[in-house]
């Protein structure tokens, strides 16, 4: 446990992603005294410039990446480690104990087994079948007679996904049985599952479990999608959907932020996706009270319990913005790769 006055100091990765974005964001508003460092494989990264300091670095499949993340994570003294992307994620998980090891950095991520069951969705529908939930019908389309099967089961449309995708990337509805013979043919590793009704309900959750993996906090936001993430959305006062959501997380072997989608059908809740990280709505909810970027710090870092935010309620709408950097700062970042320029 550290002191409340201490400062942290946090490495985010991925810094040219939407994600990595949201989270440096909403770690500005918090009130503890911070140190966040940026780094990134392509020197064009957003965030490398808006850090307090910068690395380029190898990509996460290079073979170098892992020594080059320790020995950044030496020389800046990081304290915790936030992965923006999930690749990135699963790779520090699987190798957590050598790189906290060697670091004396903490890696917020759930277990490396919780990262990869359940970014298969394929899989996640089988999790959630075992742990009582309900789950969309899904099928791995590999077999002609099952796939017609399947379509004469739920009719069109359907939903066809790569089971190993992330955010809406390989993710299409499907309306007619030419039109997923095309996607089919398209999407890498397919998952066809039922479409879920009705287009007007669906939500975002947010939850946060503690080290013992405790369920603390929810928030829940009834959305709408644009650009593969929430467009525009509608945070709702606490009830049955957060003790839903709470409940769902519990069932699994998760730490930290934990985002949840789902759509609410006649049968109830369905969720479809369960991403053990930060969610791109992290930013939106701190409008509303719920920051588990400071959740995080304050928990991981400081050790201290998280108490049930206090919510508001009201309407989300988002748009783009602008952020300038000088011809000067991005050659020097391409030369050195890392800020601040040293001379040596």
């Amino acid at each position: 446990m550290s002191e409340n006055n201490q400062p942290v100091t946090i490495l985010l990765t991925g810094a040219g992603g939407n994600l990595t974005q949201f989270i440096y964001r909403a770690l500005l508003k918090c009130t503890f005294p911070k140190r966040i460092i940026a780094c990134d494989y392509g020197h064009n990264a957003i965030g490398l410039y808006q850090a307090d300091a910068a690395y380029v670095v190898p990509g996460v499949a290079q073979p170098n990446y892992l020594e080059r993340m320790i020995e950044i994570c030496q020389r800046e003294r990081v304290n915790l480690v936030i992965a923006g992307g999930e690749l990135e994620t699963r790779v520090l998980a699987q190798h957590r104990t050598r790189f906290e090891g060697q670091t004396g950095a903490l890696l917020i991520a759930s277990d490396f087994e919780a990262l990869q069951r359940m970014g298969d969705k394929f899989e996640l529908t089988r999790m959630l079948a075992e742990a009582g939930f309900d789950f969309p019908d899904s099928i791995l389309p590999v077999d002609a007679e099952a796939i017609a099967i399947f379509i004469e089961k739920h009719g069109f449309p359907l939903v066809l996904k790569d089971r190993f995708g992330s955010g809406s990337q390989g993710v299409a509805v499907v309306r007619s049985a030419d039109d997923l013979e095309f996607q089919l043919k398209r999407i890498k590793n397919p998952d066809l599952q039922e479409y879920l009704r009705p287009d007007d309900q669906e939500y975002t959750a947010g939850v946060f479990a503690d080290s013992t993996g405790t369920v603390c906090a929810s928030i829940v936001m009834r959305r709408e999608l644009g650009l593969g993430m929430t467009a525009k959305a509608e945070t709702l006062p606490f009830g049955e959907l957060n003790i839903f959501c709470e409940r769902l997380v519990g069932a699994f072997p998760c730490r930290g932020p934990i985002n949840v989608q789902f759509r609410l059908t006649e049968r109830g809740p369905i969720v479809f996706e369960i991403n053990p990280r930060f969610s791109s709505t992290t930013l939106s909810r701190t409008h509303f009270g719920y920051n588990d970027a400071d959740m995080v710090v304050r928990h991981f870092f400081y050790g201290k319990a998280i108490p049930r935010p206090t919510l508001s309620t009201g309407h989300l709408y988002r748009f783009i913005d602008d952020f300038v950097v000088s011809n000067a700062d991005v050659e020097a970042m391409r030369q050195q790769g890392r800020r601040p320029v040293t001379t040596d």
